[in-house]
């Protein structure tokens, strides 16, 4: 599994103006694509229905509880963390 994250600024009316454009430009970024795990830490209030709706565009919604990450939040911040699992099975298909 690999964990990306990014701290977002919040106001109490959810993410802080050009935030919503920076967290788009960040999921683009890393190819947020179906099967990633979108959690938030941190405070959150508003901020839920703001990550939500970017999400909804993408046919995505909001997973469970955040890893552990590395690092303190930064106070009027919340941190987004993307998860992303890989699996594979050695030699298959091995159709010899």
């Amino acid at each position: 599994r690999t964990d990306y994250a990014i701290d977002v600024a919040t106001t109490g009316a959810g993410l802080a103006p050009g935030e919503q454009e920076r967290l788009e430009g960040w999921f683009r970024s890393i190819g947020l694509a179906y099967g990633d795990r979108v959690m938030l830490d941190g405070p959150e209030g508003a901020t839920v229905s703001d990550v939500a709706e970017l999400l909804a565009r993408r046919g995505m919604s909001l997973a469970g509880a955040a890893p552990i990450t590395g690092g303190q939040i930064p106070d009027g911040a919340v941190r987004v963390v993307v998860s992303r699992s890989q699996a594979s099975v050695p030699g298959c298909p091995d159709w010899s």
